[in-house]
């Protein structure tokens, strides 16, 4: 009963259920003719969620859409998660237009299970999806005709650079402003070939960045870092 949530169709111990986190009711949109219907559940988010960072999960809770996501996950709400089994989805999945107001959003649901439920990316539930930003039709030397899904700019020159080096040739480009623009078999390359698990290599390290980016009382530092970044980007 929870709005504008689509479950999967199939049984509740379905193996390999992912939930589809997603930025916005048209990202659905675009999602909902390219999943599996029986084992992939779909939630759109309303802008950016709420920084989580040093608070309680009492009050993170007060929030009605992230309330809605522990919902739906089955995440406890005191202890921690010892296995998938536990959980009504084997995976989680953010996916967002690949763009800074994107990566603020995803980095911010990052945030969200991290403060109170850190193991979650020790036992795998956490994963990230990345639309394509590029669609690009090409006409092969030997004849042949695709359409090719690169994710950033940094694949499609390479595709640019493997089409001259075969002596094909580009034929259509289109690049996507956003999920709503993603054409189906685009957001099916997504579902089916994009998504990438999310681990903690050294925590010490996770909780500092943590802090830092995203903690009110690091607000000077924060600004510290964002000078220093900025200066370092016009020097090159």
């Amino acid at each position: 009963n929870i709005p504008k949530l689509m479950p999967p169709t199939g049984r509740s111990d379905e193996p390999g259920r992912v939930l589809f986190v997603a930025e916005g009711d048209s990202a659905i949109a675009g999602l909902r003719p390219a999943r599996n219907p029986k084992i992939h559940g779909l939630f759109p988010l309303r802008g950016k969620p709420m920084n989580c960072r040093g608070m309680s999960l009492a009050k993170a809770l007060a929030n009605e859409e992230l309330k809605n996501i522990v919902a739906i996950l089955g995440l406890p709400l005191d202890g921690k998660v010892k296995s998938l089994k536990e959980l009504n989805y084997a995976k989680v999945s953010i996916i967002t237009d690949a763009d800074f107001d994107g990566y603020a959003i995803r980095s911010l649901m990052l945030s969200f299970f991290y403060e109170y439920w850190p193991e979650l990316y020790e036992i795998g539930l956490v994963h990230i999806s990345s639309a394509p930003l590029f669609e690009v039709d090409v006409k092969w030397k030997d004849g042949k005709k695709t359409t090719e899904f690169c994710t950033d700019d940094h694949s499609y020159d390479q595709l640019v650079v493997k089409v001259k080096k075969d002596g094909g040739e580009i034929t259509r480009k289109k690049r996507n402003k956003g999920l709503g623009e993603t054409g189906k078999e685009a957001m099916k390359f997504a579902v089916n070939e994009c998504m990438k698990k999310i681990t903690i290599a050294n925590k010490k390290n996770a909780s500092k960045i943590q802090n830092l980016w995203f903690h009110k009382d690091f607000a000077e530092q924060r600004r510290d870092a964002i000078s220093e970044y900025a200066m370092s980007v016009i020097q090159d």
